[in-house]
């Protein structure tokens, strides 16, 4: 039987304990969140599709007033598709815009949203907008969908 009484060997074991616990608690994959950095860099947050409960596109009267004029959700079938379009954005640049809509990622206990206006996209917070290579509109496929 080995004795243990020199600290140094009690240090060395112990990190190789800590090494072990740590490695064996790695972080686990949903695999069902993106790749891409967009939804930390626009939402300030990173999400699995699996935790957005629903997606609405809200017209809005006014920019800064509010009003909704109409609420369109889209379908389940249908949200996969705009979370990967919207993974997909590329930046744009800074603008000022009288955003027509909103889009509200319905989480269980968070509700996240995006200003629409036209082609590009923004986090309702700030300026920095986003657009698809193809310079479609994020939600135009979903309004004409309904």
């Amino acid at each position: 039987m080995v004795k243990i009484s020199d600290a140094s060997t009690m240090g060395l074991l112990g990190t190789i304990v800590v090494l072990t616990v740590l490695t064996s608690c790695g972080t686990q994959n949903n695999g069902n969140v993106s790749s891409s950095d967009n939804r930390k860099e626009i939402l300030g947050r990173d999400f699995s599709n699996s935790e957005v409960r629903s997606i609405d596109i809200v017209e809005i009267e006014h920019p800064m007033l509010g009003g909704i004029i109409e609420t369109t959700r889209i379908s389940e079938n249908e949200k996969e598709k705009f979370l990967t379009d919207f993974d997909n954005l590329k930046q744009k640049g800074i603008y000022k815009c009288a955003a027509k809509y909103v889009i509200r990622l319905n989480m269980e206990n968070d509700t996240l949203r995006l200003k629409v206006c036209g082609t590009i996209v923004a986090n309702r917070k700030n300026d920095m907008y986003y657009e698809s290579d193809s310079e479609k509109s994020l939600i135009e496929d979903y309004l004409n969908s309904k």
